[in-house]
């Protein structure tokens, strides 16, 4: 390894490709830190206001690393910078200096807004703020003068109460009590209230709860989160689990499949969950999703004490990739409930997300060793643009600016180099892409890791088909008549057509709208089918789920066959799969990769053909030209081709009997609860948190 700082930088000229480049900028931070060359802060200020990105972006987090006063000017400066992506990895690189009155206003300034950059500004201050408490009394208390939008008052207070010192309290009992401030900006203050044991503030909480207005609740978790009762385990012999994903409303009926960010990682923690229950070493599994905060105060107050349990973190329904300004919240809301509900044997965490980062850094507080589930996302994305020739070098500070790429590679790199466990999803050479994506040592990643694919219920998909017989039989079924209800307003012609049908979020990730256009385009596959979409709040959509919805209305204007059924409880999913089944269809996914693809291996359990993405997880188990057809699921011609490929492997003789018996032998939820049971039991006598991310 080098110790030339100027080395690096020739390197990181001469790299090609992204995933190279931001390893390099990992090895430069690591060269800086060490460095007591003569000239070095020179260079790397100079190559930190390079044109080129990636020069730029290193040698940025380099300077956060140079023990010199020096470096902290040039990143000061840098916070006005017009250019967003030079002024957030400024902001993430000051989280590593101590606090200056210049860089303290600046960073406050900055974490008013509510964006990514915000919740970086707020990180930083934290931890400056742990290490030089009372810094932010002051300047909050004059941007509360200036500022009078009640957004960014209550970012302003919320990031206050960072701040360990007693000025800081004080500041905030007086906005907690300030009956002229707004309510969302007072709990804020009453939010961070509770996270001050040392400090008697009960009085001021206890007013505010025997006013009985709409801040009691806040006030009554502020209570609790103060001196929170010690859980004792129950006497069930076994592991504790937890489960975290802060993107969906969860519940035992999964009653809102679909709905939002309520995909497929929201029905498999269901299904999961209750699997785990029934698998042989597991005592309880905790499974925490978002939710109100009389919700969480019900599920704190009140532990149930089943084996399946659901908790609430108080979140509000954004998407998932606007919810990073929720971070304190959610820290605050995961430690609660773990404490509420008996501090688990092990937490495991699932994607590059603001509910991974917080669950992360709750862990590592509380000494819970984590098991991370390893996706190379965003990595096999950006390496997969890289050699698509979609990353131009000069545009890569825009593309990092919108998708965060750096700061989320950095996140799962530290969480599956620090978790005691790793469980990998099955994708073509999995385990020699990964650690080379990652930058991780395959031998010791080997030792921690554990391949498992994700699993379908025997159980769904069995009471599916028996009640599309028992329709098929004239006996009511509620979905299927439904249905049949919306197909009586088709032209006669098409009411018998077999169905392309796709299940899952209304999200541009998703390709529904592509899909639609691929469909509505040809007019062989108009003519031959009707194309039926699960999922997604059809009467009170998203952002998100509305610009998907535009795309698909535009898409197929003017023709007849379309059929939005919105979201739908995951046992009226399965059946429709199954109906389309019987009726020769072709289940379509429209993504551009998927890592592992659940509800495509849903459709497959449901004997339906099946159109995938090439990219990810389903290569690994479709039979390309047998069992399905892989595409470049980029590509509207190429899923169009692909729908016709899979059309006469719907009547192949025997296909049906070896998909299902492929899927009951390797993805059923009942093998993928048994494989992660083995997992977690080693990995919690690591007894080793995962380090906090980046």
């Amino acid at each position: 390894m080098t110790n030339d700082v100027r080395e690096v930088l020739r390197s990181l000229d001469r790299k090609t490709g992204a995933i190279a480049c931001m390893r390099l900028g990992a090895l430069l931070v690591d060269v800086a830190r060490r460095t007591t060359r003569r000239g070095d802060l020179a260079a790397l200020s100079n190559a930190a206001r390079s044109d080129d990105p990636f020069t730029a972006i290193a040698a940025t987090h380099a300077l956060g690393a140079v023990c010199d006063t020096g470096s902290d000017r040039v990143l000061t400066e840098m916070l006005t910078n017009e250019t967003s992506w030079r002024r957030e990895h400024a902001v993430w690189a000051l989280a590593q200096k101590m606090p200056r009155p210049d860089m303290t206003s600046r960073l406050l300034e900055l974490a008013a807004d509510e964006s990514f950059e915000a919740m970086l500004a707020q990180l930083t201050l934290e931890r400056q703020a742990q290490v030089a408490g009372g810094a932010l009394v002051a300047p909050v208390l004059r941007s509360l003068d200036t500022h009078h939008d009640v957004r960014h008052r209550r970012r302003l207070v919320e990031t206050l109460g960072l701040d360990p010192r007693v000025g800081a309290t004080r500041l905030l009992e007086r906005v907690a009590g300030d009956r002229s401030e707004t309510h969302q900006v007072r709990a804020a203050a009453i939010g961070a209230l509770g996270d001050r044991p040392d400090v008697d503030v009960r009085r001021t909480l206890e007013r505010i709860v025997a006013d009985e207005g709409p801040l009691a609740t806040c006030a009554l978790l502020a209570l609790y989160d103060r001196s929170p009762p010690t859980t004792p385990r129950d006497g069930r012999p076994g592991l504790k689990i937890a489960q975290l994903f802060l993107h969906a409303d969860l519940d035992a009926g999964l009653t809102r499949a679909g709905v939002g960010d309520n995909g497929g990682i929201a029905s498999l923690l269901v299904l999961l969950a209750q699997a785990l229950t029934e698998t042989p070493g597991v005592a309880t599994v905790l499974t925490l999703s978002r939710g109100e905060p009389s919700d969480a105060l019900t599920d704190a107050l009140w532990p149930r004490g089943d084996r399946s349990v659901f908790c609430a973190v108080p979140m509000p329904p954004v998407p998932l990739r606007d919810a990073w300004i929720h971070r304190v919240a959610a820290e605050r809301g995961i430690r609660r409930q773990l404490l509420a509900q008996g501090v688990p044997d092990v937490l495991h965490l699932r994607m590059a997300d603001v509910g991974a980062m917080a669950g992360a850094r709750v862990a590592s507080a509380m000494k819970i060793p984590v098991v991370f589930t390893a996706a190379p996302d965003p990595h096999a994305v950006i390496n997969d643009m890289d050699i698509a020739g979609e990353v131009p070098r000069d545009q890569f500070g825009e593309l990092d600016s919108r998708e965060h790429w750096w700061f989320r590679a950095r996140l799962v790199e530290t969480l599956a180099r620090t978790a005691a466990g790793v469980a990998i999803l099955p994708r073509p050479n999995v385990r020699f892409e990964l650690p080379a994506l990652l930058g991780l040592n395959p031998a010791r990643l080997a030792r921690r890791s554990a391949l498992i694919p994700e699993g379908v219920s025997l159980t769904t998909v069995e009471t599916a088909h028996r009640d599309v017989g028992r329709f098929d039989a004239g006996g009511p079924v509620a979905i299927l008549d439904e249905l049949t209800a919306t197909l009586e307003r088709l032209p006669g012609d098409r009411r018998d057509l077999p169905f392309l049908v796709t299940a899952g979020r209304l999200a541009a990730i998703k390709g529904v709208g592509q899909l639609t256009a691929a469909w509505a385009g040809a007019a062989d596959l108009r003519s031959a089918y009707n194309l039926l979409v699960i999922g997604g709040n059809l009467k009170a959509p998203s952002d998100e789920e509305q610009e998907t919805l535009t795309e698909i209305q535009i898409a197929a204007e003017g023709c007849e066959g379309l059929l939005l059924v919105g979201h739908r409880p995951h046992i009226d999913t399965a059946r429709l799969l199954a109906y389309a089944a019987s009726r020769r269809g072709i289940y379509v996914c429209g993504s551009a990769k998927e890592e592992f693809g659940l509800a495509i291996v849903e459709a497959l359990a449901a004997g339906l053909v099946v159109v995938a993405p090439r990219t990810g997880g389903p290569s690994t188990y479709i039979d390309d030209g047998a069992t399905g057809v892989l595409v470049d699921g980029r590509n509207t011609e190429a899923i169009r081709d692909g729908i016709r490929r899979a059309v006469p492997l719907v009547d192949l003789s025997g296909r049906v009997d070896r998909v299902r018996k492929h899927v009951m032998d390797d993805m059923t939820i009942e093998g993928m609860a048994s494989a992660l049971a083995e997992l977690y039991a080693r990995s919690s006598r690591r007894r080793v948190a995962a380090g906090a991310p980046v």
